[in-house]
């Protein structure tokens, strides 16, 4: 009897305790949810209240202008990068070769390409000058005996024919003397041209004789091209030239690279065969890292018609969505208005569109993805936007400097 008594309290005992802790536990979650629902409220009203006067706030956001321009429809040509210099090096004189650069190495103007050996030649110069030496001693005697003669007949003792013979035998020499010299001259001239030297400044692109091979004169030994100087060769259908002229801008892609050139030749005959023309084109240089080997595939943007005034804006002001395409006009009172557009031709820079809008007007061009229609804007400046990025970049990179 006892025992059953003890075990009824226990059993109340434990319902007690089960009965606090889900009073203990209810209580701590109301509590922890009125902590949440005040932070909620604490932070989301700032929020809130900040969606609602969102057309009070102005937007800062970078400006472009419509503008009316000529463009044309264009097609991508695979042109061919050249160089203007590209020349096969020959030898001057036939002898063995003694040297040559190596495929691949630059070499500047007036530096040797080519050296021959000359041993023959230099020895051919000390017997040369020895005639002429040998010439010029017997033309001096024959000067003076001649001289002699002109006295003597003078004065009766020779004859005329005696002093016709030493006057030919004098002029004799004299050619001589001079044949001498001009064989002098050639040998010499051999002598330099056993060296040959870049005439301009490029890479050796190949080399045709290996040095200690004997080679005639005229034979071709290397290619020089040059790197710094090149353009562009595209063969056209016959139909295009219409559409092209001398320093028209042309738009170049390479593979890491966008550029332009302008048109440096337009070459008025077309092959039978192919029904194509060429056009040369000179790269625009001045981009930074730009750097065209010559062989290279490029691609031209040639006009297919004649270019035409169309009205456009600058490519970034193009907000795309998955229905239309708009941009944010801007009006005098610094308020931005959606304008559906439809879009045409373009160039790098600016793309031909069709919408209410008219030249002069201003559009957005940076900042227009999370504009409002009717929301006012403030107007910055390239250089205020590059702080604005730069800032951004070093407040990153000195967050990823300072995490633990």
């Amino acid at each position: 009897m006892a025992s059953t008594v003890a075990c009824s309290n226990l059993q109340k005992s434990s319902i007690l305790d089960i009965v606090a802790l889900n009073l203990f536990l209810s209580m701590y979650f109301v509590s922890q949810y009125r902590l949440l629902l005040f932070l909620s409220l604490l932070f989301l009203s700032p929020v809130a209240s900040s969606k609602g006067n969102w057309k009070e706030r102005s937007t800062p956001v970078r400006i472009g202008t419509v503008e009316q321009i000529l463009l044309a429809p264009t097609d991508w040509v695979v042109g061919e990068v050249l160089a203007k210099k590209n020349s096969q090096i020959a030898a001057q004189i036939a002898g063995k070769i003694t040297w040559l650069p190596e495929a691949g190495m630059h070499v500047k103007k007036g530096e040797r390409l080519i050296k021959q050996d000359s041993a023959d030649i230099e020895l051919k110069i000390r017997q040369s000058r020895t005639r002429i030496a040998a010439s010029k001693s017997r033309l001096a005697f024959l000067e003076k005996e001649l001289k002699r003669f002109q006295k003597l007949e003078q004065s009766g003792h020779v004859s005329e024919t005696r002093v016709d013979t030493a006057r030919k035998e004098r002029d004799i020499a004299e050619a001589e003397w001079h044949g001498a010299q001009a064989e002098l001259a050639i040998l010499e001239k051999q002598l330099r041209d056993s060296e040959v030297h870049a005439p301009f400044t490029g890479i050796v692109m190949t080399r045709l004789k290996e040095p200690y091979e004997w080679a005639k004169k005229g034979d071709p030994l290397l290619r020089l091209v040059t790197s710094q100087q090149v353009e562009v060769r595209v063969f056209v259908p016959v139909r295009m030239l219409s559409n092209l002229r001398l320093n028209q801008e042309i738009r170049l892609k390479s593979e890491d690279h966008v550029f332009s050139g302008y048109i440096r030749q337009l070459i008025g005959a077309a092959s039978s065969a192919t029904h194509q023309a060429e056009i040369r084109i000179q790269p625009d240089n001045k981009q930074e890292n730009l750097r065209l080997i010559p062989g290279e595939f490029i691609l031209a943007a040639i006009p297919v018609q004649k270019a035409k005034r169309a009205l456009t804006v600058p490519r970034d002001a193009l907000v795309l969505r998955s229905d239309s395409t708009r941009v944010f006009k801007i009006s005098p009172d610094l308020v931005a208005t959606p304008v559906t557009v439809t879009t045409g031709y373009g160039n790098p820079e600016r793309i031909e569109i069709h919408g209410n809008l008219k030249a002069g007007d201003r559009v957005v061009v940076r900042g227009g993805e999370r504009l409002r229609p009717g929301q006012k804007v403030r107007i910055i400046s390239d250089q205020q936007v590059d702080s604005r990025h730069a800032d951004s970049s070093r407040e990153k990179t000195q967050k990823k400097a300072w995490t633990p």
